[in-house]
């Protein structure tokens, strides 16, 4: 099929995509079964969240075994058949590998705590302060101390992230020995590309200094919990972006220029700017930031976001995932309306975009009680919910209640959709939010949008006006993100929502030719 360009990705969480062994859970086996219907959607790729053997303390990003499939989603055998079936639906698959971290119990780190040192050489390990406190200041993403204690080794390890997740060192041979095994792995089970998680951590301070406290201004842009210590840190020495972003040299060089290779950038301070060193000809495809959820909903904010760039599209947009709340939520409004609003601001968006299962459905973020939710990211918390297992609630098939056509089963999230939300539902509904986002990606593909020759914008007021020009032809799009109608002339359209007469209502969008 050749290497992806500017591609619409899928993003599936095994887990709570679909079930076909009667487990409660989302397997392999499912995935392939319903590709029909993502192939339907008109998507070029999907990207499968990690299905390797975890330990399951944070949602399978805690890998055992990078080179296998957890038992209870499936075998590699049944991964090699979705990767055949998907290629004959011309659907490229790829993979999510997560090389920050492994889990405490991936079998280098149980040898390190039994005393191999070649094996503790794989991660980071410090002595403890004279008075036996952990060797820096550094806050976790989690909330917590970056560091752990081993009383084996007597010694503290890092984990940015939970504390069953230590941290690799990407400085040591032998891991970028094993990175370049694993990728070689995947690639030769037929991959298209990889995803790489939490892209900007990989490199800390090997003076292990001490991070300076964030401004107040630094802190709204942190991404993280807003009531977490994480975000009171500058985290200018746990994370060495700049030698993350030389470092995305090797991982070309080890993936080879065929593949697609796109990462998650969650630093949050100069996140575009930090994207953009990722990413080029020798280095990532695409590195998506936390611009489009985190800093308002506003057409100055789009005309910033613009701006930085100035047309070097390389951060892939996206408004949901497995780790964020459902936009309807996480960006402050519930209406279908909205819903379709994102829509069209996906189709005319230059370069790469990924979606999640269930945008599609315009899925609300599910309420769950804390005895329901099994994230401990969301539990430390509680009762202020991020929302990561909300988002990973299981997707509605059928209208069938209690399961919903997942499962023969309970589900592992329970399921307590609205009625009319399903795919059964939505799919012959010629008016549903399901076809109203095919009918979108149909026209990002059929008029080229991801790929412009010419893309400006105007921003005025809470009006944004893009204009694309491809090899199929000139177009332009509205958007008003204010609370009340506006005058908008409209001539011949494409895509209208919103649109009544010569106005333009609240998170109305329209896309027009240009004629």
């Amino acid at each position: 099929m050749g290497k992806l360009t500017n591609p619409l990705i899928y993003e599936i969480y095994p887990r709570s995509f679909y079930d076909s062994s009667g487990t409660g859970e989302g397997d392999l086996n499912g995935i392939a079964e319903k590709l029909s219907y993502v192939k339907s959607l008109g998507v070029d790729a999907i990207w499968i969240a990690p299905f390797y053997p975890s330990s399951w303390h944070d949602g399978g990003y805690d890998v055992i075994d990078h080179c296998n499939v957890d038992p209870r989603l499936g075998t590699l055998a049944d991964f090699d058949r979705l990767v055949a079936h998907a290629q004959d639906l011309g659907l490229s698959v790829l993979v999510d590998l997560v090389f920050k971290h492994t889990s405490v119990e991936h079998p280098w780190f149980k040898s390190a705590v039994e005393g191999d040192q070649s094996a503790a050489e794989r991660y980071v390990w410090r002595d403890a302060a004279a008075d036996g406190t952990p060797p820096t200041n550094w806050i976790g993403y989690f909330g917590k101390p970056a560091w752990s204690w081993c009383h084996q080794r007597q010694q503290y390890y890092l984990h940015q992230y939970h504390a069953s997740q230590p941290a690799l060192n990407h400085r040591n041979q032998d891991v970028q020995n094993s990175i370049r095994e694993i990728m070689a792995f995947w690639c030769d089970r037929g991959v298209a590309g990889f995803r790489f998680d939490a892209v900007t951590s990989w490199f800390h301070d090997d003076q292990f200094r001490d991070n300076p406290p964030a401004s107040d201004q630094e802190q709204r842009l942190i991404d993280g919990v807003p009531k977490s210590p994480y975000t009171r840190q500058r985290h200018e020495y746990d994370m060495l972006v700049r030698e993350g972003a030389n470092y995305m040299e090797n991982i070309r060089a080890w993936a080879g220029r065929d593949l697609y290779l796109f990462g998650e950038n969650n630093f949050g301070i100069a996140s575009l700017d930090i994207a953009l060193d990722y990413t080029g000809a020798e280095k990532l495809d695409g590195c998506y930031t936390t611009d489009t959820v985190r800093c308002g909903h506003s057409s100055k904010a789009w005309q910033n976001i613009f701006d930085k760039l100035d047309g070097r599209w390389r951060t892939p947009w996206w408004f949901e995932s497995h780790d964020r709340a459902r936009s309807r939520t996480n960006l402050g409004n519930d209406s279908e309306e909205f819903v379709k609003f994102l829509a069209v601001l996906t189709a005319i968006l230059p370069g790469a975009a990924l979606i999640y299962q269930g945008q599609e459905l315009g899925l609300p973020q599910p309420t769950l009680d804390k005895s329901e939710i099994q994230d401990p990211f969301d539990l430390s918390y509680w009762p202020d919910d991020p929302g990561r297992s909300g988002a990973r609630v299981p997707i509605p098939w059928t209208e069938v209640e209690d399961n919903f056509g997942f499962s023969s089963s309970s589900p592992w999230l329970p399921m307590r959709w609205q009625a009319g939300m399903s795919i059964e539902s939505q799919d012959t509904d010629k008016s549903s939010l399901l076809n109203f986002y095919r009918h979108t990606i149909g026209v990002r593909k059929k008029y080229e949008l991801s790929n412009p020759i010419v893309f400006n914008y105007q921003q005025h007021g809470q009006l944004l006006t893009v204009y694309s020009k491809t090899k199929a032809g000139s177009f332009s799009a509205v958007f008003n993100f204010g609370d009340s109608e506006k005058d908008f002339e409209l001539s011949k359209s494409l895509i209208a929502t919103g649109i009544s007469g010569g106005t333009i209502a609240p998170y109305g969008a329209a896309i027009m030719a240009q004629v």
